[in-house]
């Protein structure tokens, strides 16, 4: 099993018609953590965290209940800008 974990803004909701209807989440934040979720393939790792939620547990009372281990920057389908990736060990 592997887990990619980004944090943003997400839409959240019922999306669908009445024939066809589910709860979903989309948008930027939820492909890039898709995308992390198997860039973990090529790390060797299991759980890869974006910049995004590695500053935002950095800026926490939980600093330092977690152990990251900066890992690269990657290239992702549908960004520019590579993104910096770290490992939760």
């Amino acid at each position: 099993a592997r887990i990619g974990v980004n944090s943003g803004p997400v839409v959240a909701g019922n999306i669908g018609s009445s024939d066809r209807f589910d709860y979903t989440v989309m948008g930027d934040t939820v492909n890039l953590g898709s995308r992390l979720e198997g860039a973990n393939k090529m790390f060797g790792t299991t759980i890869l965290v974006g910049r995004n939620t590695y500053d935002a547990v950095q800026a926490s009372e939980h600093a330092g209940m977690f152990n990251f281990k900066p890992l690269d920057k990657i290239k992702v389908k549908g960004k520019e800008a590579e993104v910096e990736v770290f490992g939760l060990e």
